[in-house]
């Protein structure tokens, strides 16, 4: 079964938030908020969420920061395993999709519009992405360092802020059009996600800056 509206966002990181074990301990996310306005940043107020936390202006959005597009990454299963299966690929520059990604334009692109892709994205079994050997198990939020979600997510999406990166989300629009998620593996999910499945719809972050 296809993902719903399943493709491709060329955009530029602004500014992020972590949901911690004490804030969200079920279904905490990443949000990744970025712009894929080529000229400039655009305006945004960095302390957004923090000054509506309790009572956000839209309780069905209460993630949103106006100016900004909006990737939620999920960094928990609801399953019982809640545990994720975390990869990464410094060198992805030697695969051959890094060109056609370079080519889009800023934006969202659905993928079946893409004539370069053949209407293909990302696929963690079938696209020689990376080892499948060299994945880590990481829990949410635990105690320590470089032994969760967070630790290893959080200094790759600074280093990106920071650095001016270019960003390539890979996922589905939300219906609301002004952000993405499914930003994971959609093969294999349990019976309640079964319907978000698709072979070469997978989710995925991927970060170009050559000083990264």
């Amino acid at each position: 079964m296809p993902v719903k509206d399943y493709g491709i966002w060329k955009g530029f990181p602004a500014h992020y938030e972590l949901e911690d074990r004490f804030e969200d301990p079920k279904s905490p996310h990443l949000s990744l908020y970025y712009h894929d306005n080529n000229a400039k940043m655009p305006q945004f107020d960095r302390d957004y969420r923090h000054k509506h936390k309790g009572n956000p202006p839209n309780k069905q959005k209460p993630r949103e920061i106006p100016g900004l597009f909006r990737a939620a990454i999920n960094i928990k299963s609801t399953g019982k395993e809640s545990r994720l299966a975390y990869w990464v690929n410094h060198k992805l520059v030697e695969h051959p999709i890094t060109e056609k990604l370079s080519n889009l334009d800023f934006g969202f692109h659905p993928i079946e519009e893409l004539t370069d892709f053949d209407g293909k994205g990302l696929d963690f079994i079938r696209g020689n992405l990376f080892t499948t050997q060299s994945g880590r198990v990481l829990p949410h939020d635990i105690p320590g360092t470089n032994n969760d979600i967070i630790d290893v997510l959080e200094p790759e999406v600074k280093k990106a802020i920071h650095h001016k990166a270019t960003i390539y989300l890979f996922g589905s629009m939300f219906n609301t059009r002004n952000g993405i998620h499914n930003v994971h593996m959609n093969q294999g999910n349990i019976p309640h996600f079964v319907k978000d499945d698709g072979v070469f719809q997978d989710g995925g972050l991927i970060l170009s800056k050559s000083n990264l």
